[in-house]
């Protein structure tokens, strides 16, 4: 709840901070596409995957200061997926029950994992955009993400000793594992024709894991890395109504 309140707080102190501008230098419009990539973590040898290809869609809001300088706040549905299969290994204590009494007796389990990611959040881009050129511009700001359903489910084949016991297609599903809120960094370029179509590319790069802080079963960071394509319509026009991207 306090990293939600301290996102409310946060929007609510840009969106007063610049309550002031003109009419003219404040305009909105719609903007869709797609997210390509996966949530990514250092790979094991001999693992495989495949990127996941998802809707991104929403509203955009975006203030000029200047001819060269704008600032945009977006709002935006994001579905965010992802495959991948792993090899595991480690070691662990296996459960012997013998005459009434439990035993657990040290050895080792080695397998494969293999499961999809399905997120789907809100994102809440907060970016910079700097004039190139009257049609060209950059874009650069952090991006909040809120997770309005988790997906992480798959199977498993594990192996658990020489002669202990052996698993085939075990699901497991960690969906709940997965953090509510993510924390990214966005790098774009935007190109914005005079009838105010905007077309973007961005990628992101987040920065915490997906996962809780507390769940130790990953052994690594496991960071959402997107690649974003989007096509924009300016719905208002400004006075002097400069090509500038919808970020």
């Amino acid at each position: 709840m306090t990293l939600f309140r301290t996102t409310l707080i946060t929007l609510a102190i840009l969106l007063w901070a610049t309550a002031d501008i003109g009419a003219q230098n404040r305009s909105w419009g719609i903007k869709g596409g797609v997210n390509l990539g996966t949530p990514y973590m250092k790979p094991e040898e001999g693992s495989s995957g495949s990127l996941g290809l998802g809707p991104r869609l929403g509203a955009f809001m975006r203030l000029k200061f200047n001819e060269k300088l704008y600032f945009q706040v977006e709002a935006l549905y994001s579905a965010k997926g992802g495959n991948y299969k792993t090899p595991v290994s480690g070691d662990t204590l296996y459960e012997q029950i013998l005459l009434g009494d439990t035993f657990y007796i040290p050895t080792w389990y080695k397998g494969w994992v293999e499961g999809e990611f399905g997120n789907i959040y809100i994102d809440f881009p907060l970016q910079a955009r700097y004039q190139l050129s009257p049609r060209f511009g950059m874009l650069l700001g952090p991006q909040i993400s809120y997770l309005i359903r988790g997906k992480n489910k798959g199977t498993a084949d594990i192996q658990i000793g020489e002669n202990y016991s052996t698993v085939t297609d075990e699901p497991f599903d960690i969906s709940d594992k997965i953090n509510k809120w993510d924390y990214s960094i966005i790098l774009g370029a935007s190109y914005e024709s005079y009838s105010r179509l905007n077309f973007d590319l961005g990628l992101s790069f987040g920065l915490r894991s997906i996962f809780e802080e507390g769940y130790t079963e990953m052994d690594g960071v496991v960071r959402n890395i997107y690649l974003s394509g989007t096509i924009g319509c300016r719905i208002t026009k400004t006075s002097s109504d400069t090509p500038a991207s919808g970020g």
